[in-house]
């Protein structure tokens, strides 16, 4: 039947969580994925803990939310000035750096727990139109111009909509505390440029 490996790393998505309505979702939350992309995610990571349990691989899921890097930023967006949801209506976001995403990726591999899940996002505490103003301002944009939701949902791509209609704050104290301690980047304005 072949060799399997000893480890086993899936990286999923925070998507997994839903709409937490900005509430904080840790690991030990259930799972309520709306999107057809979260609920493949989910499945995956199920049939992937599974194979885990029943091979013996030693299988660690992160459950990754947006990854960034100055090659990774919404420029496009800002430049042809595609609106966002007003701050009242706004939901949270949640990010990771690419280089913080490999040293969390190799520490699940040397050190992750058999069958964990954990969130992978950085300190920070955003809103979709925080991170973008953040970008806007380090690369010289103007301020994406905010609109009720209603108004947002007709004037945004279905695709970047869907993205912005779950809120959630991504607890990340489980990976600080088995995995790494600290980020290159801990937060969006400290890696834009990197």
């Amino acid at each position: 039947s072949g060799i399997l490996p000893q480890r086993l790393i899936y990286i999923s998505t925070s998507g997994v969580y839903g709409d937490a309505k900005g509430k904080w979702v840790s690991e030990t939350d259930l799972p309520n994925p709306i999107t057809d992309r979260g609920i493949r995610r989910l499945n995956a990571e199920n049939l992937i803990r599974k194979f885990g349990r029943d091979s013996g691989v030693s299988v660690s899921v992160l459950r990754v939310p947006g990854i960034y890097s100055k090659d990774r930023l919404p420029l496009t967006r800002l430049r042809t000035k595609m609106p966002l949801i007003r701050d009242e209506d706004d939901s949270f976001s949640n990010h990771v750096h690419v280089v913080d995403l490999v040293r969390i990726v190799i520490a699940a591999l040397r050190k992750g727990k058999s069958g964990r899940i954990y969130n992978v996002c950085d300190d920070s505490t955003l809103k979709v139109g925080d991170y973008f103003d953040i970008i806007a301002k380090g690369y010289g944009f103007e301020k994406p111009r905010r609109l009720k939701l209603r108004d947002a949902e007709i004037e945004i791509p279905p695709s970047v909509f869907s993205f912005m209609r779950e809120s959630r704050r991504v607890n990340n104290a489980r990976l600080k505390s088995e995995l790494i301690e600290n980020f290159h980047y801990p937060s969006v304005s400290d890696g834009i440029f990197y």
